[in-house]
């Protein structure tokens, strides 16, 4: 978190540690495509975990590809 003002580094506002697996050479698209999806569900995780923000401040979340999903872009909405 940076503040506005000052531009000082205030810290990190939320986060979570994640493991990609390994992904199972034998298994063919469908299989890949209904198994849970946990890369994905790990954005919408922080952007719960860092919650509203206050009345007049705007939050800006840096996340990788990963977030490129539209159920994060909804979790940001619903925030």
């Amino acid at each position: 978190m940076v503040e506005a003002g000052s531009e000082r580094i205030l810290g990190l506002a939320g986060g979570e540690l994640f493991l990609r697996r390994v992904r199972n050479k034998k298994e063919n698209t469908r299989q890949r495509t209904q198994r849970p999806r946990p890369q994905s569900e790990v954005w919408g995780r922080v952007i719960e975990q860092v919650g509203r923000p206050a009345h007049g401040v705007r939050y800006v979340h840096v996340c990788d590809r990963g977030a490129d999903d539209y159920e994060v872009f909804l979790q940001a909405l619903l925030t």
